[in-house]
């Protein structure tokens, strides 16, 4: 499908190039070793510690995913630790790179990362510690708790990249998930004209009408808005998991306005044994 394409694109280009960018929720990848993260893990009624064999074989199989949608920037969302990112890097080749900052969700343990075949600017990576946002009525504030910020370069380009996991919706969580996605937001203004492209991605909790997914985008506020380069409407819309048999996309690449222009968004399945949730991919052009 990459390959598809990216020949229609330069078909429109003889001087473009794409990148790849990839949010992969892994469904609770935890490793097999003692100490497990969190609080949930191997509980009654919550994921079982894996054997060393299933938690093997699953991180081969997210390798070679990776390796076949030929990727350039892959978020992991839903894994324990580093260790565990680096049991995925170890089966891609030398070129790719781990960035992971531990975040601060000590009740899930679940924690986000980047894997990426460009260049990892020195001193960016960031949990964000510093940034809280606000609900809309100014009645709660908070932070994300799982999210890493990164600067990449890609030959003369370089590209600010967020991976993030909002709070759930299975609780009264919308004014926290609005007050994450607030941070999220000024986050990123922090970062602009210092880069030449801007991408969000990640299980962001809340589908492309939401408020909280909105407020990433930038709406509500003065400066340029991201874009979101999926199909939102319609029977044939995008969608990355499904909820009491709804179709919903909560996981999301929202990309700034240059980098969305010409580019590729679509979803693809996993294997049960990965996630419950979809592949989304965006394939970007640039000169």
């Amino acid at each position: 499908m990459r390959l598809i394409y990216s020949t229609l694109l330069i078909c429109f280009n003889l001087n473009a190039y794409a990148l790849t960018f990839v949010s992969l929720n892994t469904e609770w990848l935890w490793d097999d070793s003692e100490p497990h993260e969190g609080q949930i893990i191997g509980t009654p009624d919550n994921p079982a510690v894996p054997t060393a064999k299933e938690y093997q074989l699953e991180a081969y199989a997210i390798a070679k995913t990776i390796e076949q949608l030929d990727a350039d920037v892959v978020g992991l969302i839903e894994v324990e630790n580093q260790a565990v990112v680096d049991t995925i890097a170890s089966h891609l080749s030398d070129h790719w790179s781990v960035v992971f900052v531990k975040g601060r969700d000590s009740y899930t343990g679940q924690d986000v990362a980047i894997l990426t075949r460009l260049q990892v600017l020195a001193g960016t990576a960031s949990n964000l510690a510093d940034y809280y946002g606000e609900s809309k009525d100014g009645v709660v504030r908070k932070r994300p708790s799982k999210i890493l910020g990164v600067g990449l370069q890609d030959k003369n380009k370089r590209i600010y990249v967020m991976v993030s996991h909002l709070i759930s919706k299975r609780a009264s969580n919308d004014k926290k998930r609005y007050a994450q996605a607030d941070a999220i937001r000024k986050a990123m203004l922090d970062q602009y004209g210092k880069y030449h492209h801007y991408v969000v991605l990640g299980d962001l909790n809340d589908t492309p009408d939401s408020d909280p997914v909105l407020r990433v985008l930038g709406h509500w506020d003065d400066e340029v808005d991201l874009v979101q380069p999926a199909d939102t409407t319609g029977e044939d819309a995008d969608f990355s998991y499904i909820y009491q048999g709804k179709k919903e996309l909560i996981d999301h690449i929202l990309v700034d306005q240059a980098l969305g222009e010409g580019g590729v968004f679509y979803t693809q399945a996993l294997p049960n044994f990965i996630s419950d949730h979809r592949l989304v991919i965006f394939d970007a052009q640039w000169d």
